[in-house]
């Protein structure tokens, strides 16, 4: 559209007028998770597709030694697989490394196989959309959808049960730093000592966030609700143990309560739950 005017403009400054249009009609969406990943990760995405070009380049053009002549018919192909599955490894290592910040803020907790589910999804996520408009036409496609639909939720159980980090809630100065060094790194003119502070920021405050959650103090959390089933006060006591990510949980007398200590659980890197007391009598408790 700028371009029909005779306008310059970049897609950073696209981007840009996108959020800020979204924001004057809903303002609310500047703390909405939906949005902060949406957007950190576009913006990271756009920042860096200069460097993978240069990257790409190098690789697959300056590093090639097979002279023109003597490539087989096949090579063409073969190069152009290799250099669609490299940007989708370099797309994926760019968006992890942007939302690990917001994944440990929300979930509490970070998952390294990320990166080659994202790549086996993408082929995936195409053959669904197909399958999705085919099945308008005929609804025999509806079956091949759902097997893929399947296949999607079984490679995302698949790395889930492994590979998964708890850490601690990280303090909102230290995510604002993590971007200002994620940001500053590839922007362009920059000189290297600035580049070289920011790249060990981008690895020591993942460091730090670790060694916050694993060497923090035991806690315990004592609350006091009302009994559902019976007159009087019910406890819920809650002991962490930061170093091995787990804790000890007596009683959990309602929903309200549960959530609670779901909360506190996560801002501390807990992960998983030792030892369940429930009150006894209570079977609804041992259930949940």
């Amino acid at each position: 559209l700028a371009g029909s005017f005779c306008c310059k403009t970049n897609a950073m400054n696209t981007l840009a007028l996108i959020a800020a249009l979204l924001l004057i009609f809903k303002p609310e969406n500047l703390i909405s998770a939906g949005f902060q990943f949406s957007f950190i990760i576009v913006a990271a995405l756009l920042l860096t597709s200069r460097w993978m070009s240069h990257i790409y380049h190098f690789l697959c053009r300056r590093g090639n030694w097979i002279p023109s002549e003597r490539r087989k018919r096949s090579f063409y192909w073969r190069n152009r697989i290799f250099s669609a599955f490299a940007g989708a490894a370099a797309s994926s290592l760019i968006a992890f490394a942007a939302s690990v910040p917001l994944t440990l803020y929300y979930q509490g907790q970070i998952t390294f196989n990320s990166v080659w589910v994202n790549i086996l999804l993408i082929p995936l996520v195409f053959f669904c959309f197909v399958f999705a408009l085919l099945s308008c036409i005929w609804s025999g496609f509806q079956m091949i959808l759902q097997d893929l639909l399947e296949s999607i939720l079984y490679l995302c159980d698949l790395a889930a049960r492994d590979g998964v980090l708890d850490l601690a809630e990280p303090a909102p100065w230290s995510i604002a730093l993590y971007y200002a060094c994620f940001f500053f790194l590839f922007l362009p003119d920059i000189r290297k000592n600035i580049r070289m502070f920011c790249l060990c920021g981008l690895i020591l405050l993942p460091v730090y966030w670790y060694c916050t959650t694993v060497f923090a103090e035991r806690e315990m959390l004592v609350m006091s609700s009302v009994a559902p089933d019976s007159d009087g006060i019910a406890l819920s006591v809650v002991l962490t143990d930061p170093a091995s990510g787990s804790a000890d949980v007596m009683n959990l007398p309602d929903f309200r309560s549960a959530m609670e200590i779901k909360a506190f659980l996560r801002k501390r890197g807990i992960g998983k739950v030792n030892v369940f007391l429930a009150r006894h009598g209570r079977t609804s408790s041992g259930g949940g």
